[in-house]
């Protein structure tokens, strides 16, 4: 039985955002297999976007996990709006997970 799909997930994967409301600050953080230590990891980014204050955002890539993994960067998607999650399907290695900017 398929879960049922939610707008959160919708914003999770599709986020487009303009250019009156973009960031000032983006933290992109490639995700491989950490479902352990991404919680302190959004802990620690969390405080630092907090201290800097204005707009920012933190893009979770989940480079093809076989943990929790993409079930922690949904958690944390719908907790916190600066959260965007992308997940590719296989592994592509953390260079290649990183798109250019």
């Amino acid at each position: 039985m398929r879960k049922p799909r939610r707008e959160a997930c919708l914003r999770i994967t599709l986020t487009a955002m303009t250019v009156l409301c973009r960031p000032a600050v983006s933290v992109v953080a490639p995700c491989f297999n950490e479902e352990d230590v991404l919680p302190l990891f959004l802990g620690r980014v969390g405080e630092v976007l907090d201290s800097m204050g204005g707009a920012s955002e933190l893009v979770l890539v989940d480079d093809g996990s076989k943990d929790r993994t993409w079930e922690v960067i949904e958690k944390a998607a719908v907790e916190d709006p600066r959260v965007v999650g992308v997940r590719l399907m296989r592994n592509h290695g953390h260079q290649l997970a990183l798109p250019p900017a």
